[in-house]
C-alpha cells in the first residue's frame, strides 16, 4: 500500500471530484447508494474525509542512537566520503527520528525508507505546520540523514533506516533507489511555493520553506534565491525543470517552473479560478479552469 496514493494522490483526487461535481456540469450523474438528500459531491467529500490522517499509519519512529548507528552503517557499506558521514551525523539531535515509510507492508507495517513522495503532498495537500517542517528537514538534510544529495540533488529514495535486504533493493542501480528523478525536485519547488502562500502558516513555517526552497535550488544546481528584502522574500528568475504533471497542474509542465517567486506567480496567475493564461513561449498552450474550482 503505497504512500503516494493513500497520502497525497486519492484524497486530492475525491476533493476535486467534489469540487467538479459542485459544478453542475455533472447533473445527469447519480448514485442511488448515497444517503437522502445528498448529493454525489457529498459523497466524494465524505470519503475525502475518509482519507484524513491516513499518514500516521505510515509513520516510522527510529531512535536517535539506532539513526547514528544507521547514518555510519550505509556509509560505510556504500563507501561514502567521511564527510558525508560527519555531515549527515550533525543533523541528528538526540530527539527520535520520525518520517513517513514509503509503503505499509502486507502486514500493515510500515516500510522504513524515506521517499520524496513527500513531494506530491505539498502539491496536492494543505498539512500542517509540523508536518511541513518535518519535510523540510528530510529535503535539506544531507544524505545518508536525508535527501539531499550534496552536489547532485534530491534523492527519490533513502534506506538509510532499512534492513540489509531492504537497502539492497534502494541501490544507485535500482529504478527507484538512491537515484536523483528531475520530476519530484520539480514537483518539490511548485509544492513548497504553494505552501509559502498559504495564509494559514506561522511565519516560522514559511521562513522555514522559504530557506528549504534555497537548498533545493542550489542542490539542484541552480543560482541561490536572492536574501529576502524588507518587502519580503524575492527571488532571482531561474529556470528549473518543467513538471511533468499533465492533469489538473498542466500549466505548470508547459511552463519552466521558476525557484523564486515566479512560481507562486505561475500558480496564481495558471490555476486561480475561471483565469486564463498562455505560455510565452507558447501563446496557444493556455488553461481555463471552470468557475469555483481550484487547483492544485
Amino acid at each position: 500500500m503505497p504512500f503516494d496514493v493513500n497520502v497525497a494522490l486519492v484524497p486530492a483526487a475525491l476533493r476535486d471530484a467534489a469540487r467538479l461535481l459542485d459544478t453542475g456540469w455533472f447533473s445527469g450523474a447519480t448514485d442511488e447508494r448515497h444517503e437522502p438528500g445528498l448529493t454525489l459531491a457529498d459523497d466524494a467529500r465524505a470519503l475525502a474525509s475518509a482519507w484524513t490522517g491516513t499518514d500516521h499509519h505510515f509513520t516510522v519512529t527510529i531512535t536517535a542512537d539506532q539513526a547514528r548507528a544507521n547514518l555510519a552503517s550505509i556509509g560505510n557499506d556504500r563507501g561514502l566520503p567521511n564527510r558525508f558521514i560527519t555531515d549527515a551525523l550533525g543533523t541528528i539531535s538526540d530527539e527520535p527520528v520520525t518520517f513517513p515509510g514509503i509503503a505499509l507492508d502486507a502486514e500493515g507495517t510500515p516500510v522504513p525508507v524515506m521517499h520524496g513522495d513527500d513531494s506530491l503532498v505539498l502539491l496536492f495537500g494543505d498539512p500542517s505546520p509540523h508536518t511541513l517542517h518535518q519535510i523540510a528537514d528530510r529535503l535539506t538534510a544531507p544524505f545518508p540523514a536525508g535527501l539531499r544529495l550534496p552536489g547532485a540533488g534530491t534523492l527519490v529514495a533513502n534506506p538509510v533506516h532499512a534492513g540489509e535486504d531492504l537497502r539492497a533493493r534502494f541501490t544507485a542501480g535500482h529504478y527507484h533507489g538512491t537515484v536523483i528523478w528531475s520530476w519530484p525536485q520539480a514537483a518539490y519547488a511548485a509544492g513548497i511555493a504553494r505552501q509559502i502562500d498559504r495564509p494559514d502558516l506561522p511565519a516560522t513555517t514559511r521562513a522555514r520553506l522559504i530557506a528549504a526552497e534555497a537548498i533545493l535550488c542550489r542542490a539542484s544546481r541552480l543560482p541561490t534565491p536572492s536574501a529576502p528584502q524588507s518587502s519580503g522574500p524575492t527571488r532571482s528568475m531561474t529556470r528549473v525543470p518543467a513538471s511533468p504533471f499533465p492533469h489538473k497542474a498542466q500549466a505548470l509542465s508547459t511552463k519552466a517552473i521558476r525557484c523564486n517567486s515566479g512560481v507562486r506567480s505561475i500558480l496564481r496567475s495558471t490555476l486561480r479560478p475561471g483565469d486564463r493564461t498562455a505560455s510565452s513561449e507558447n501563446p496557444r498552450n493556455t488553461v481555463t479552469n471552470p468557475p469555483g474550482l481550484w487547483a492544485p
